[in-house]
C-alpha cells in the first residue's frame, strides 16, 4: 500500500469535508471551518494514520498522543499550507522568544507574578529594556554585515586599529 504525506492527507480531508466550498489555493480554510468540520478532518486524518495510508513515523498505540499530534498537525497545515490558506505565505503572529539567556530568565521570573502586580511590572520593564538592547545590537550587526569588509590598506594608520581581524569594524560600545 502506498502512503501519502500528512499535508496531502489534510488537503484531502478538507476537500472531502468542505466539498464545493473548497477551492485549492483560493479558499482560506481557517475562515470558514467550523469546530465540527475541523473535528471531522482530524478524524479522517487519524483514520489514515491508523490504517497506514498516511505517513506517521511514531508509535500509534498511545491514542491520546496520536490525537494531540494530529490536532496540532492539522492546525499547522491549515495555517501554513498555501493550498489551504488562499495561497498566502505564512506569517507568524508574533516573533518567537529570542535566544538570550538574560531575556529567558527575566521571562521566567515575570511568570511567577500576577499580571499587573508591582513585581510583574518591574520585571516587565527590564524585559522591554533588554529587548531594546538586543534590537540595537542586531541593527549594529546587520549594518556592519551589509557594508562588507573594510580594506585597512586605504585607511589612515591611526584608524586601522578600529578594524577586527575579520575585516569588520570593532564594536566599541559595551556589548550586552
Amino acid at each position: 500500500m502506498s502512503t501519502i504525506s500528512q499535508k496531502q492527507a489534510v488537503v484531502n480531508a478538507v476537500s472531502t469535508v468542505l466539498g464545493g466550498n473548497f477551492t485549492p489555493s483560493e479558499t482560506v480554510v481557517a475562515e470558514i471551518l467550523t469546530k465540527e468540520q475541523k473535528s471531522e478532518i482530524r478524524s479522517l486524518v487519524k483514520g489514515g494514520i491508523l490504517n497506514g495510508s498516511v505517513v506517521y513515523n511514531k508509535n500509534t498505540e498511545d491514542e491520546k498522543e496520536v490525537n494531540k499530534y494530529i490536532s496540532s498537525m492539522v492546525d499547522n497545515h491549515i495555517r501554513k499550507a498555501k493550498i489551504l490558506n488562499g495561497d498566502s505565505p505564512y506569517k507568524p503572529s508574533k516573533k518567537g522568544t529570542r535566544r538570550d539567556e538574560k531575556l529567558k530568565e527575566l521571562t521566567k521570573l515575570r511568570s511567577q507574578f500576577e499580571t499587573g502586580s508591582d513585581q510583574f511590572n518591574e520585571v516587565q520593564s527590564y524585559i522591554v529594556e533588554r529587548n531594546s538592547e538586543l534590537d540595537k545590537i542586531k541593527v549594529g550587526k546587520k549594518s556592519a554585515m551589509s557594508i562588507g569588509q573594510i580594506n585597512t590598506d586605504v585607511l589612515p594608520v591611526h584608524l586601522r586599529n578600529l578594524v577586527n581581524n575579520n575585516g569588520s569594524a570593532k564594536n566599541t560600545t559595551n556589548e550586552v
